[in-house]
């Protein structure tokens, strides 16, 4: 089962591998809320979206991979 444990917010760019860790955003760039698990496996969400709805989301997806 796949356990999401953290929220965080970022630009799109700061989730992708291999970014540098002095990365500048532009000036256009969006800002997302991200779920990680523990597994580095992350589900993104409009930076409006409530902790709580991004959490329930999560959580079905990690609980229909475990009925597979």
């Amino acid at each position: 089962m796949i356990a999401f444990t953290d929220i965080t917010e970022g630009y799109l760019e700061t989730f992708l591998p291999g970014t540098p860790k002095n990365f500048k955003p532009a000036s256009n760039s969006h800002k997302y809320k991200a779920v990680s698990s523990v597994e580095n496996e992350l589900c993104l969400f409009p930076i409006d979206t409530s902790d709580e709805v991004c959490l329930s989301i999560a959580l079905t997806i990690a609980y229909n991979r475990c009925a597979d």
